[in-house]
């Protein structure tokens, strides 16, 4: 595993649809960024890849609660947050 990868709490494991193998991902945010690493190993590939990608909630701290695998994707889970009343 990469060194850049510190909090294993929030890797997704993927399988491919034809039973071959399996993607595991990471998402990294960059801080005070639109930009995020993700990171990628392929069980075909036997390799980590890393990419840079669009991340829209840059102003919002990343803090994942899991990786949930649907419909051929990972997506991040990010817990709610209870409104504040003034």
């Amino acid at each position: 595993m990469p060194k850049l990868v510190s909090y294993k709490g929030d890797l997704g494991l993927i399988a491919y649809p034809d039973g071959t193998g399996y993607v595991v991902a990471k998402l990294q945010p960059i801080f005070c960024s639109d930009k995020a690493v993700l990171l990628r190993f392929s069980s075909q590939a036997v390799e980590w890849v890393s990419e840079r990608v669009a991340y829209p909630l840059s102003a919002r701290l990343h803090n994942p609660d899991g990786v949930i695998s649907c419909y051929g994707r990972l997506w991040w889970n990010r817990p709610l947050l209870e409104p504040r009343h003034l």
